[in-house]
């Protein structure tokens, strides 16, 4: 199984970019690392990570969204406050609605709706796109996004 903790090396010299990695201070700090899994079927349900009592990142995936029972991975690698580096499996599964991504960073609230833009990986095109820019919720710390299919997604201030 691929693991971002195993992998850290390869994500930053190739998957994520450095224009991606490093905020505006050129830090690139890593505070949390964690990993869930789940069976989800057709009823729907979410996966949660927490850190320190908070919860950094919650997927949802809705009722009728898959046709039979998936074992879902959820692993993310943050530094807690600018940028989140999240890997789903199975790799590659497309749903039939729109899954949503929240994900709470803790300055949220002094960023604008437009400063967080979510990314994903094309892997026939070696590139990242940006998926969309999520709905946020600067009272709540929070953003969503919805998203159509598992990649590797990078959520960061602009």
């Amino acid at each position: 199984m691929f693991s971002l903790a195993n992998n850290l090396k390869t994500i930053q010299s190739f998957l994520i970019p450095a224009a991606l990695l490093f905020n505006k201070n050129h830090q690139h700090n890593i505070n949390v690392y964690d990993y869930t899994q789940k069976v989800i079927g057709v009823k729907g349900d979410a996966l949660i990570i927490n850190h320190d009592d908070n919860v950094i990142v919650k997927q949802s995936i809705p009722k009728k969204a898959l046709i039979e029972d998936k074992l879902i991975d959820m692993e993310i690698i943050s530094d807690g406050s600018s940028w989140v580096y999240l890997f789903f499996q199975p790799h590659g599964l497309v749903f039939k609605k729109p899954a949503k991504l929240n994900i709470y960073l803790d300055g949220i609230k002094d960023l604008n709706e437009q400063d967080l833009i979510l990314y994903y990986y094309d892997e026939t095109r070696e590139e990242w796109i940006q998926e969309t820019n999520g709905v946020f919720s600067k009272k709540r710390e929070e953003v969503m996004f919805h998203i159509h299919h598992f990649s590797y997604y990078y959520c960061s201030v602009k």
